[in-house]
């Protein structure tokens, strides 16, 4: 109720498709990709690929490459935030705003707080891993060692913030400012 006036719609779809191809004994590949289409964001695709060498029956060396999206929520790309009064006292005012959605307010439409438009959050993530299996009596034994290397780009920031009392600034200014590698 206080973030969405108590209603609010977004259609997401999605397919997700993926191929796995052993080319040799030694060598398996995989390709796959989800598709999705965001009513608030539009459509996006995310590719997948992958080449797992054997080494032996129980090693594996494993290459990764993958793109993926992050698309912003309503909360951040359309908010209509505002509280609505209970309990109010006195009386004399409580008949005129009990029940009604009262205070600073941030809504996507808002003349005095613009609420610039926020791009999908992007990752490229690259691994390379040793993986081991080994069966035993009562199940099976498995060890993956990873290095990787994400790059996350155009990840939202900033602050989302109504105030906490009299005189505290309304805060919405949440951008496509910051980029990241791990």
């Amino acid at each position: 109720d206080s973030f969405f006036n108590g209603k609010g719609n977004t259609n997401r779809t999605r397919a997700f498709a993926n191929l796995e191809h052993g080319l040799t004994p030694w060598l398996t590949t995989n390709v796959g990709g989800m598709w999705e289409d965001d009513s608030l964001s539009g459509e996006f695709f995310s590719p997948r690929g992958a080449a797992n060498i054997h080494l032996t029956r129980n090693q594996t060396l494993r290459f990764v490459v993958s793109k993926a999206h992050r698309l912003p929520d309503p909360f951040e790309s359309s908010p209509d935030w505002q509280y609505r009064a209970e309990n109010v006292s006195p009386e004399a005012i409580a008949d005129l705003i009990e029940g009604e959605r009262a205070g600073p307010a941030v809504t996507a439409s808002s003349p005095d707080n613009p609420i610039q438009p926020l791009d999908e959050e992007t990752i490229i993530s690259r691994e390379v891993s040793y993986l081991i299996q080994r069966r035993l009596r009562g199940g099976l034994f498995q060890t993956e060692i990873k290095l990787f290397r994400d790059s996350l780009t155009n990840l939202i920031s900033g602050q989302t913030n109504l105030g906490d009392g009299p005189g505290d600034k309304q805060r919405w200014d949440l951008e496509n400012s910051v980029d990241l590698t791990q």
